[in-house]
């Protein structure tokens, strides 16, 4: 299951925006973000973008996109989400699969949460970073995915919350996990832990 945040704590994100990555899907997780932060007074949640070296990543409707910092100088941080779309397997995983491990061995007192987005998670299965998990990704590659990887459960629910990883399909249901997150973040009452599409 995800952590629970202390009280006054910052959670700490960082996007891995890929190429062909989803503009709406972006805006989905760093819009109820600042409305937290911004209803509450305080920072409860501060985002960074990553790239994998470039300074900017062209999204699916072919606008580059200017990016925090790349991989290599990006700080640490409490969840890793990866922002995926179109020919996510042409994702540089030399770059972006070494980071991460890096990331999940550190010493820390809790283990870094692992998100994706749209095709992020056929990204993460790619690195073997959901086998025995639960997840759901966008309908194109589903297919493909289930056939893939069948050491990963993969659904056609919009998204999937399992220990700490958490998933969806893209777009609009990008809004509905990050607003479950911070929900289950804040002790509010929470819809069900992962929806059906």
């Amino acid at each position: 299951m995800l952590r629970a945040l202390s009280q006054g704590s910052c959670y700490r994100v960082g996007l891995v925006l890929l190429p062909g990555f989803s503009i709406m899907s972006l805006a989905s997780v760093i819009t109820p973000l600042n409305s937290a932060n911004r209803i509450s007074g305080r920072q409860l949640y501060h985002w960074t973008t990553l790239s994998l070296a470039d300074e900017k990543v062209i999204s699916a409707d072919g606008m580059p996109y200017p990016v925090d910092t790349p991989l290599a100088t990006a700080a640490d941080f409490d969840a890793v989400i990866i922002c995926a779309g179109e020919n996510p397997q042409l994702s540089c995983m030399e770059l972006l699969r070494p980071w991460l491990l890096a990331r999940l061995k550190q010493r820390r007192s809790y283990p870094l949460e692992l998100g994706a987005l749209d095709a992020g998670s056929y990204v993460l299965a790619q690195m073997r970073l959901l086998d025995g998990y639960s997840c759901t990704v966008h309908w194109d590659y589903l297919t493909v995915m289930r056939e893939s990887f069948p050491q990963v459960e993969v659904t056609n629910k919009l998204f999937v919350f399992d220990r700490n990883r958490f998933t969806c399909a893209g777009a609009t249901a990008t809004l509905d996990m990050m607003l479950y997150l911070i929900c289950y973040h804040q002790g509010a009452s929470c819809v069900p832990l992962s929806r059906n599409s």
